[in-house]
């Protein structure tokens, strides 16, 4: 793995990345009252957390924030990409030319 490969903006979005998945699992809210609920928390004086007061948003969250680390190890690692790329360019047009209709020549019946 060659991390000379990633530029300074790649670099930068994973790092923000790590930090979001990270932020996701620390306090956002905090409840004062004793009849205060949101998500799974409840109670007075308790803080809650992405992970448990947003219900659909909080896989969306987590899939953000692991984007930029994915498209980073795709760029370290960016010639085993490549080849699964072209194998499955290769594979595809293997598999049209299999299935295509077997066209007869002009003037055949």
């Amino acid at each position: 793995m060659d991390f000379k490969q990633l530029d300074r903006g790649e670099v930068i979005a994973t790092a923000g990345g790590v930090l979001l998945a990270i932020s996701i699992f620390l306090p956002w809210y905090s409840l004062g009252n004793a009849n205060a609920a949101l998500g799974g928390c409840h109670g007075p004086h308790t803080s809650c957390s992405a992970w448990n007061a947003l219900s659909v948003i909080r896989v969306l969250l987590l899939l953000a924030a692991f984007a930029p680390v994915i498209l980073a190890w795709i760029i370290i690692r960016w010639w085993v990409a490549l080849l699964g790329g072209l194998l499955i360019l290769t594979g595809s047009i293997w598999r049209s030319r299999e299935s295509a209709a077997r066209r007869k020549p002009p003037g055949v019946l």
